[in-house]
Parts: C-alpha cells; sequence; structure tokens
C-alpha cells in the first residue's frame, strides 16, 4: 500500500511542478490569463496536499506507531490540521475554477466578474476560508487523532458528528457547488446552440464538446477522490470498518489528485503545447497576437482579456 501511495504523491509532485514551471516560464514578463491563475491556484493547492501527507509518509512506510501517550499531543494534531487544510483547499480550488467558468460562460456580459482581482479575490477567499475550516477543528479536543488504522495523524473517523460535518463542508458543499454550476454552464450552451443553430459553427462544436469533456474529467476526479471518505464514515457509524478501508479513502485522494495534476498541465492548451513541444524536442515560436477584448464569447472558456500569444510548433531538428 505505501508503494501507491508514494507512487502517487511523486508523480502529483512532477506534473504540478511541471505546470507551474510552464505557465510561469511561458508568461515570464507577459500580461497572464486568468485560465494560467487557475492552473497554478490548483496546482499550488495539489502540493500543499501532498506535502501534507508526505509529511506522515516515512512512518507510514515503516509501519510505527508512536506511544499511547505520544498519540494525541499539540504536534500530531497540527500535523493533521495541516492534512485537512490541504484537502479542503484542494476541494476548494476546483470550486474557484466551476465559480470562474460560470461567470465566464454564463455572466460574461457583467465585465467586472471577469477581471484578475475577483479572480484573486475568490483565491484568496478560498484560500482563507480552508483555514478557518482546518484550523477549527483544533477547538474540539477528539477532532484531530493518531488512527491506529491508516496509521497517521489525521481528522478521526471515530466521533461521526464531527467527521461527518467535515466531509459535508469539506467535500459534498464543494462538490454540489460545481454540479450546480457545470450543469447550469451545460445547460446554458444547449440553449445557446439552439438559438444560433443556423450559425453554429464546427469550431463552436468543437469548443463545446472540449468545454463539456474538462467538465467531466475535473467532476470525477473530485467525485471519486471524496467519496470513499465519506462512505466510510458512514459506514463506520452503522458497523467498525476494517483497516483497509481507512488506507483505500486516503489512497483514492492520493491517486485522484495525481491524475488531476496530469489532467490539469494536458487541459491547459498553453502549457500541454509547450509540454509536447519540449517532449519531442521541438522548438518553439511565440507570436504575439492582439484581440479586441469584446471578442470574449459566451462558450469561450479559455478568455484572455487583453492578448494572446499563438505558438508554433517546429519540426525537430534530426
Amino acid at each position: 500500500m505505501s508503494v501507491f501511495f508514494t507512487f502517487f504523491y511523486l508523480i502529483t509532485i512532477i506534473f504540478s511542478l511541471l505546470a507551474i514551471i510552464i505557465v510561469v516560464r511561458y508568461c515570464h514578463s507577459q500580461r497572464w490569463s486568468i485560465v494560467n491563475l487557475l492552473t497554478c491556484n490548483s496546482c499550488i493547492s495539489l502540493l500543499v496536499y501532498t506535502i501534507s501527507f508526505c509529511i506522515q509518509l516515512p512512518s507510514f512506510i515503516q509501519h510505527t506507531s508512536p506511544n499511547l501517550e505520544n498519540k494525541n499531543t499539540f504536534a500530531c494534531k497540527i500535523i493533521a490540521c495541516f492534512g485537512t487544510f490541504g484537502a479542503t483547499i484542494l476541494s476548494y480550488s476546483s470550486m474557484v475554477q466551476a465559480i470562474s467558468r460560470f461567470f465566464i460562460t454564463v455572466l460574461h456580459k457583467n465585465r467586472i466578474l471577469l477581471t484578475f482581482r475577483i479572480n484573486w479575490m475568490m483565491i484568496i477567499i478560498s484560500w482563507i476560508m480552508s483555514g478557518v475550516i482546518a484550523g477549527g477543528l483544533l477547538i474540539s479536543p477528539v477532532a484531530y487523532q493518531y488512527e491506529d488504522e491508516s496509521r497517521v495523524c489525521t481528522l478521526t473517523r471515530k466521533n461521526f458528528l464531527i467527521s461527518f460535518l467535515a466531509a459535508l463542508i469539506i467535500f459534498m458543499f464543494p462538490m454540489i457547488t460545481i454540479t450546480i454550476l457545470y450543469g447550469i454552464i451545460i445547460w446554458h450552451m444547449k440553449q445557446h446552440s439552439h438559438i444560433n443553430l443556423k450559425t453554429c459553427s464546427t469550431l463552436r462544436a468543437k469548443r463545446n464538446m472540449k468545454v463539456f469533456k474538462n467538465i467531466f474529467i475535473f467532476t470525477s476526479i473530485l467525485g471519486i477522490g471524496g467519496t470513499p471518505y465519506l462512505v466510510s464514515t458512514i459506514v463506520n457509524r452503522i458497523v467498525p470498518i476494517p483497516w483497509s478501508l481507512y488506507s483505500i479513502s486516503f489512497l483514492s485522494i492520493a491517486c485522484t489528485s495525481a491524475i488531476g495534476s496530469i489532467a490539469i498541465l494536458l487541459t491547459n492548451e498553453q502549457s500541454k503545447a509547450i509540454f509536447c513541444a519540449k517532449l519531442h524536442c521541438r522548438q518553439l515560436i511565440i507570436t504575439k497576437k492582439p484581440i479586441n477584448k469584446n471578442l470574449v464569447r459566451i462558450n469561450q472558456i479559455a478568455a484572455y482579456y487583453s492578448k494572446t500569444d499563438g505558438i508554433e510548433i517546429l519540426p525537430a531538428i534530426n
């Protein structure tokens, strides 16, 4: 089991750092797009979550357990709080992306919602809320404990009320919000396609399909990652669950985090183009193409409000 954790955490760190490096280097001395801003925020959230659990990975691998008097020390509670913060910001960063796409797609006429200031505010608020949620649980003396079954300091599932409420706030609330927003986005795009059926171009149809694919990918990742923890919390209330289910609930989050880091890199068109070009040892030529601000369309998820840069990939040099 420890091998899988190590593998998934390593994949998450590599691809998250890779996405951040590509975006930051590509946007060096250039004006960022909101898409790149949200990409970096999601990758940083993945890194925070991964680091929070990598701290306990050595003891998990060695199967070492602290003494009874050291199980619920303040250090253990702080480590568990950091892990809860990482899991919370992971969910809330996905919710910020959904809200931003909702603004771009549905509320695009309110131009103030498409600004960097609003997106920065949403990111800052999500980090503050995650800190408040994780830190607030420190008030309870039984919230953060060392679990013998999972062999980590974590938000314990042995106290049903606290663990269930935390699962609702950390997982269910962002998941329901994301599902509703993406449902509205899909409905809005379908309505717009029906209204403009005669003028609907192949390019718009392809863009719609890309949006649907991205929505399905990221909603599935969040749902698959958090569901085992929620289910194990409910089942543990009825009947004590075996240690394997404790580990599987954490493993599902680690696995979906690794998949999410890869998906973030490959669903960002700019980072994907640069990554594929470097992978095939091809040369990049970045050309600046000005774009009119009035050309931000309803179906345009990856919007660039001042200018966009085109990427030309040259053949590999033998």
